[in-house]
């Protein structure tokens, strides 16, 4: 019971977080036309590596890896506000602008859909969820409590750890399974 309501408590912060991550994508996409020489190397520079593993074990790690490394920055940043709303505003334009160029390539818009909605259905909440955690943090960190606000903090912090544990993590593990089984397959 007491996960369900730290999660009802992280509604709002978590569709802001997700608001900005629709946010960049829409400015990824219409920025494309102004930037698309630079796309290219843009795109190399935030996903090389990723799935380049010789088995489909070593790849999956690898995701899980990058994903959970992202996810941390985006709860821990979160104390200080500012960083996770630009880390969830840029991967959203990166996004967009990666739909930019793939279309600019070629790729239909059902094949990039059939590529990312099968994990993306469960990254996207843990991104969004993870950043949630954060900014709840920070804004609770921010907020005057008077003498308790130290022993709040902390007590928010294993709060809010175990819902990264046990919701966040799952989350990032499945997607990277889907993302190497799956989605990989269909680009």
């Amino acid at each position: 019971m007491r996960l369900r309501r730290e999660l009802s408590g992280l509604k709002t912060y978590a569709v802001f977080a997700l608001s900005l991550f629709f946010c960049g994508i829409i400015l990824g996409l219409l920025s494309y036309p102004l930037i698309e020489e630079r796309v290219g190397y843009l795109i190399e520079l935030a996903f090389s590596g990723i799935l380049v593993e010789e088995d489909d074990f070593a790849t999956m790690l690898n995701v899980f890896t990058r994903n959970l490394t992202a996810t941390l920055m985006l709860f821990l940043a979160g104390i200080l506000i500012l960083p996770t709303i630009a880390i969830m505003f840029t991967n959203g334009f990166i996004i967009g602008l990666v739909g930019m160029h793939a279309r600019s390539e070629g790729v239909t818009a059902l094949r990039m859909f059939g590529a990312v909605i099968p994990h993306g259905i469960f990254e996207v909440p843990a991104l969004a969820l993870s950043a949630g955690l954060g900014l709840k943090l920070g804004g609770e960190l921010a907020n005057p409590g008077g003498e308790k606000r130290l022993g709040k903090f902390i007590e928010n912090v294993r709060t809010l750890s175990a819902v990264y544990i046990l919701v966040v993590m799952p989350l990032l593990l499945i997607a990277a399974v889907v993302e190497v089984l799956v989605s990989k397959n269909l680009v």
